[in-house]
């Protein structure tokens, strides 16, 4: 995925990184701040094919994160928790 750049904040710093590093294959530049988000924020990583979103559905469910099944609402897309306290849609 290639993204320019994403600026948040989070309280921990490390567990982000990892799973943005993992999931996502961000990197982190440099930062370390915290903020309240408000309710529902949310960004979304929209990619070119279904298979692409199952296998990232199914990534973090093996790793334990809890995540419910893609569904076709707007687009066929599944929201997750981050360690940042907000939430992230994947869809296609």
């Amino acid at each position: 995925m290639r993204v320019n750049h994403l600026h948040l904040m989070v309280p921990d710093v490390p567990a982000a990184c990892v799973f943005f590093e993992k999931d996502f294959e961000l990197r982190k530049v440099r930062g370390n701040s915290t903020a309240t988000y408000p309710q529902n924020f949310h960004f979304g990583f929209f990619l070119d094919s279904e298979a692409k979103v199952n296998a990232i559905h199914g990534r973090m469910a093996a790793d334990g994160l809890p995540v419910a099944a893609p569904a076709r609402e707007h687009s066929y897309s599944f929201y997750v928790d981050t360690p940042g306290g907000f939430l992230v849609e994947v869809g296609a």
